[in-house]
């Protein structure tokens, strides 16, 4: 599989404040105003039977993404990949925090009226489950063609016009346009909603495991689909995934999720060779052939009220440092392998890993003890 890389990506802030904010503005890569730009993002629910307790679903995330580029976020389940991943869809309101989408703050639009605003064909989403996120009583031709009707203000034959256009875009024959999803492959059902994802012209596409619910002999055809779309459309893409192989291969920049923050960040291909952050190493060692096994002892952490002052992963982390349970970490560059002592132990930091074209480090880890540097197998695991 062919893998068109694009300027980096923005990076997501793990801590508060102002150093939170300088790291997520400090990797991008390449020049020019994001295209989505997200600034100390929270959500919190409320604990029902706790009253004054909150579950942090995601914390103080700050990143941003550039038009044209395919941004990976992976992380365990409970992680917040998929709050998140509602919060910029404007499924879901945050708790604070702001997101910027082409200069216009839509934080300040609430999700129930979101659906009625212009900005909503502009930002689309492909499901998890394509079956489930059909109509049953709809045919693909009508499922691809609503999007048109209602959020790009097309009269019917310009409609039936885009439907015709995506579909063939997509691979899907017109002679299947007609059919109920209950006629349809799993493969082709996916197709429908891709089709009805690009059918209003979104500038932003967000794509929560789409392949996860396919077989593994569909998941192939159709990631390589997504690509194919992503270069030849100019699309901006989000991909959520648990597949890391299928984020490495797809994306230009990656950021992985722990317990609501973001743990490292950077571009795909280094992040994977060159995991920095414990989290992100045992996380790649569950890859068959991707080195040895990293097992995680220890209890997860609870989301509920968090110390804000403990690093999240610090009670599973083989490599936890005294700092760690006094000062969270921010996302920072970090010393290269050769650097000597660990940050925190009283000695001078080593040095900092190798800046991009631009000047800045395209790796960010937010841990006391991270090394950069550290070159790690990356097999060939999907065939081109």
């Amino acid at each position: 599989m062919d893998k068109a890389l694009v300027p980096g990506v923005g990076t997501g802030a793990a801590g508060t404040g102002a150093e939170a904010n300088a790291a997520a503005g400090a990797v991008t890569g390449t020049g020019g105003a994001p295209l989505l730009q997200v600034e100390r993002l929270s959500k919190r629910f409320p604990v029902a039977g706790r009253r004054g307790s909150w579950l942090h679903a995601v914390d103080d995330l700050s990143f941003h993404i550039r038009a044209g580029e395919s941004f990976g976020l992976v992380g365990e389940s409970g992680c917040g990949k998929s709050t998140l991943v509602r919060l910029l869809a404007r499924l879901l309101d945050p708790t604070e925090g702001r997101i910027v989408f082409e200069g216009r703050d839509l934080a300040e639009l609430g999700s129930a009226g979101f659906a009625r605003r212009p900005e909503r064909a502009l930002i689309q989403m492909v499901f998890q489950d394509p079956t489930d996120s059909l109509n049953p009583r709809f045919t693909a031709r009508d499922t691809i063609r609503e999007p048109c009707l209602l959020l790009a203000g097309m009269d019917r034959a310009a409609a039936d016009a885009r439907v015709d256009e995506v579909a063939a875009q997509v691979g899907l024959p017109l002679e299947l346009l007609s059919r109920f999803p209950h006629q349809l492959s799993g493969g082709q059902k996916a197709r429908v909603g891709i089709a009805r994802a690009l059918a209003p012209r979104p500038r932003l596409l967000i794509l929560d495991e789409p392949t996860a619910a396919l077989d593994v002999s569909v998941q192939a055809v159709v990631l390589q689909l997504l690509d194919r779309l992503r270069r030849e459309l100019g699309l901006t893409t989000l991909f959520v995934s648990h597949d890391l192989n299928v984020v490495r291969l797809l994306t230009d920049r990656v950021a992985v999720m722990y317990l609501g923050r973001i743990a490292e960040m950077g571009d795909s291909a280094q992040v994977f060779a060159e995991p920095s952050h414990p989290y992100t190493q045992a996380l790649l060692s569950a890859i068959p052939g991707h080195g040895p096994r990293i097992r995680l002892t220890g209890e997860v952490s609870s989301p509920i009220d968090p110390p804000p002052q403990v690093c999240r992963f610090a009670s599973r982390c083989p490599q936890v440092h005294d700092r760690c349970s006094r000062e969270a970490p921010q996302l920072h560059p970090g010393p290269r392998q050769d650097a000597g002592p660990r940050p925190g132990s009283g000695l001078a930091p080593g040095p900092a890993p190798t800046p991009g074209p631009d000047g800045v480090p395209t790796q960010l880890a937010a841990c006391h003890v991270a090394r950069y540097g550290v070159r790690w197998p990356v097999p060939v695991l999907m065939a081109d």
